[in-house]
């Protein structure tokens, strides 16, 4: 599975929630039912989730001190998947070079080419995709 600039909590597959312990993230466990990695794509010039998204976010789960830079409102797509361990970080260069593992989180920093949220359309991510799906080996 592959997401690419996935607009969902960072914390979504986590075991348990930094900020509130005795909540789990919304996927959790989902990635050891999938086939394959789970393939996050991220990119740092995701403005719609890197400063919209936090602020949404932090609207809907009720008001409080925080910032958007606070990892608790931040979306996969910003900064890749937190609070799971053994979760991989690779470059695009490194994913492109030698693909991702077979299995897992793989956060993949995708900012070299992904210069907004609508940035997709981008034959280095068609590539990240066929490699995450096990074809292109």
């Amino acid at each position: 599975m592959t997401l690419l600039q996935g607009a969902l909590p960072s914390y979504a597959f986590a075991e348990r929630l930094p900020h509130a312990p005795e909540r789990t993230g919304a996927l959790r466990g989902t990635q050891h039912r999938i086939r394959g990695p789970v393939v996050a794509c991220h990119s740092r010039y995701d403005t719609a989730l890197g400063v919209l998204y936090p602020l949404a976010s932090r609207l809907a789960d009720g008001p409080g001190p925080a910032g958007a830079d606070d990892p608790r409102w931040g979306a996969v797509g910003y900064g890749g998947m937190r609070g799971v361990p053994g979760t991989v970080a690779r470059s695009l260069a490194a994913v492109l070079r030698a693909g991702v593992p077979g299995a897992g989180c793989v956060n993949v920093d995708v900012t070299e080419v992904v210069r907004s949220h609508g940035d997709l359309c981008r034959p280095e991510l068609a590539r990240v995709v066929v490699a995450a799906s096990g074809t292109g080996r």
